[in-house]
């Protein structure tokens, strides 16, 4: 990670290691997090693989159990506007509002 540029499976370089993962809805699934008295915030910054998570998500019916979604939300439409596009339309039509780690991608100031 030289420059603070990362791999991730939208944006390849040759600097590399591969590591054992699951999907996070299966994690969910699998553990005891969601219960009536938790909150579940899902805290993101995956250079562009956040459309998939909250699919996943919404797919697995997760996305009411996930309370907050937060993280930098720009690097899908750095890597493709269209699926940027369509990203925000699967969001609004989920009701699923994220909130941005430092306001750069928001409407409004957080001040």
């Amino acid at each position: 990670m030289e420059g603070g540029v990362g791999d991730s499976i939208y944006r390849e370089s040759e600097n590399y290691e591969d590591i054992k993962a699951i999907k996070l809805s299966d994690f969910l699934k699998d553990s005891e997090l969601i219960t009536d008295s938790t909150i579940l915030l899902l805290r993101m910054n995956i250079g562009g693989a956040e459309y998939d998570v909250v699919e996943d998500s919404v797919e697995n019916n997760l996305a009411g159990s996930i309370h907050g979604y937060l993280g930098m939300w720009d690097d899908v439409a750095k890597i493709d506007q269209e699926r940027n596009k369509r990203f925000r339309k699967f969001l609004k039509q989920n009701k699923i509002n994220p909130v941005s780690f430092s306001g750069r991608d928001l409407m409004w100031k957080l001040e």
